[in-house]
């Protein structure tokens, strides 16, 4: 009897599973991910209110949180409407933005979270450097309130100059 009562939850648990990776397969194509990757929040639908992530003094709302129940990863994408073949490279802001998304996401999930900037016609994965997010959220948060109290910025080099010494 218990195990038809076990067989029964898992034959549910498995074809939500299966209903939630069929669910906006449009997103996992442009993206270029499997069937095992599910769907945890986008803000790229107009129906839904965005919701953002914070820690540390900072906020943002990331354009699409995946999983991927397999690997037992997160996947943060930020999406951008600029080509990349014409122009190679992620810029520092973009390398930045994702970097304190998966930041932000670690609060919650600690295992590995990697992001993906997905281009018009290219996409580029970035791992999480912790040096680069805690500069993000310490010195150059600082340096941002200082500047909005004083109107003068205390440092002027990027960072990605900064972390290069």
């Amino acid at each position: 009897m218990i195990f038809l009562w076990g067989l029964a939850l898992f034959s549910v648990i498995l074809v939500l599973i299966l209903m939630q990776l069929a669910k906006n397969k449009q997103l996992r194509d442009k993206c270029g991910l499997s069937f095992g990757w599910i769907l945890l929040y986008t803000d790229l639908e107009s129906d839904k209110l965005p919701k953002s992530i914070s820690r540390d003094g900072v906020r943002g709302r990331p354009d699409a949180i995946f999983f991927n129940p397999f690997r037992w990863r997160l996947l943060v994408v930020e999406y951008k409407s600029r080509s990349h073949r014409g122009n190679p490279g992620i810029k520092a802001y973009e390398f930045y933005q994702v970097q304190l998304y998966i930041g932000m996401m670690r609060r919650w999930y600690k295992p590995p979270i990697q992001g993906l900037l997905q281009y018009r016609d290219g996409r580029e994965v970035v791992h999480f450097n912790p040096e680069v997010y805690a500069n993000l959220v310490g010195p150059l948060r600082d340096e941002l309130l200082h500047y909005e109290r004083v109107g003068v910025i205390p440092n002027p080099n990027p960072l990605h100059r900064r972390l290069r010494r």
